[in-house]
């Protein structure tokens, strides 16, 4: 589902995030605590993430500049053929055999 995929299940998880404590707002007087229990992951969060990339001095990665098969996947002794161009015939024969 590429690349709607990637959008709709950002949007499904912030929705998620922010429907978690929609009790609070509900009721007829403001429940304090239980917007506080239900929303302190937010910053604490935040704090860690940040803080990791204060501490550390870490950037993030570009995806064109990953590398997902060095030293995992080749070095088990398995070749290299994700990136062939393969007919739907030859995928079934491969599938099968």
């Amino acid at each position: 589902m590429y690349p709607i995929g990637q959008y709709l299940t950002f949007f499904l998880m912030f929705f998620i995030l922010l429907a978690q404590g929609y009790g609070t707002f509900i009721g007829a007087k403001f429940d304090a605590a239980g917007f506080t229990k239900s929303y302190l992951g937010i910053p604490v969060f935040l704090i860690f993430y940040f803080g990791y990339k204060f501490v550390k001095k870490t950037k993030l990665v570009p995806l064109e500049e990953m590398d997902y098969e060095t030293e995992n996947y080749m070095s088990m002794g398995f070749e290299n053929y994700r990136h062939e161009k393969l007919t739907v015939k030859e995928r079934l024969k491969s599938f099968f055999a």
